[in-house]
């Protein structure tokens, strides 16, 4: 009894030492969509679909200076079990981080080497605990994209799977511009292509009417596999989970960045596939901006952002995916 008591204080002072670094308990930010602060913020909305498959998180801690946002947009009949699964297990893993970081000074010395291996390392965890865990079954035609952006005072780490987009507004001969930091795992892209061809996947378009590439298990591997029918038809080329998609040659290995933050860098949007299919780069930083000029909190630009999507989506007469915005005012 007395080592069970000791165990449960433990983790009671544990809990306490997370929550002491943040403003708000992170798992409940997301949920209710509840403010954080001013200059950052997170908001969804299930769009034209049945399920929102969409999760996110934003996370400030109480020193103002080091932030967190997340985005994961689950696809597949289990996307969403899938997508708020890596949720946790990232709010988990970041609180600890940044604890063993507030408590050993000496940590801070490497600290680009130190963040950019623990982004690696957590991909390969969760990826190993989805693949291989409870939701082995789940993940064989299901999983998610997965965007994370940390910042540690003057630095910004970015680590990306899938097409979840992060994207920088910034000044540039008194003009307000955008730049892409992370790269759309899809099959436009060369390397990407290239990576899963390699790999013996098939990469086509699901019919002649649809111009959108998608991977394939070659027909060598279905025979071997036994399956009957075309699989796994995936748009993005890495995920976590989606199992038969890396049989194929998809990969769960994250493109990771480190930034230092320069005095003309004025906002972070990232967004799940559903923005980026109704506006541009350029326009969705020309809103933002547009926004914070007028005093706007980052609440009320995403917000405005998000209504702005959704009028656009109606009046084209576009399908919205599922949608969610983080923007964080730097």
């Amino acid at each position: 009894m007395e080592e069970e008591k000791i165990i449960i204080e433990q983790k009671i002072k544990e809990e306490e030492e997370i929550k002491n670094i943040f403003l708000m308990n992170p798992n409940k930010i997301n949920i209710k969509n509840k403010e954080i602060l001013n200059n950052l913020y997170s908001l969804t909305n299930i769009g034209h679909k049945k399920e929102n498959q969409d999760i996110s998180f934003c996370i400030k801690s109480k020193n103002n200076f080091d932030c967190v946002m997340g985005i994961l947009d689950g696809h597949g009949i289990f996307g969403k079990m899938i997508s708020h699964t890596v949720h946790d297990f990232f709010i988990k893993k970041i609180s600890d981080f940044l604890n063993e970081l507030k408590f050993f000074d000496d940590l801070k010395k490497n600290i680009h080497i130190l963040t950019e291996n623990f982004l690696k390392k957590c991909f390969d965890q969760i990826e190993n605990d989805i693949c291989n865990g409870n939701l082995k079954k789940n993940s064989e035609l299901s999983g998610t994209t997965c965007s994370l952006l940390i910042k540690l005072k003057d630095y910004l780490y970015i680590a990306s799977v899938g097409d979840s987009r992060i994207v920088l507004g910034f000044i540039d001969d008194n003009k307000i511009k955008s730049k892409r930091l992370t790269i759309d795992h899809r099959f436009n892209i060369k390397k990407e292509f290239d990576m899963v061809s390699k790999a013996g996947g098939v990469i086509c378009s699901k019919n002649n009417k649809s111009n959108t590439l998608r991977v394939w298990l070659s027909k060598e591997k279905l025979k071997e596999l036994n399956i009957k029918y075309n699989t796994p038809g995936l748009m993005v080329s890495r995920s976590i989970g989606d199992s038969i998609a890396k049989i194929a040659g998809c990969s769960s290995e994250p493109d990771i960045l480190s930034l230092k933050i320069k005095s003309e860098y004025k906002f972070i949007i990232m967004a799940s596939d559903g923005l980026w299919d109704v506006l541009t780069d350029d326009e969705a930083v020309e809103l933002i901006n547009n926004f914070k000029n007028e005093n706007l909190s980052a609440k009320e630009a995403t917000t405005n952002l998000m209504n702005f999507v959704m009028l656009k989506s109606k009046n084209d007469d576009l399908f919205l995916d599922n949608i969610t915005i983080s923007v964080m005012y730097l």
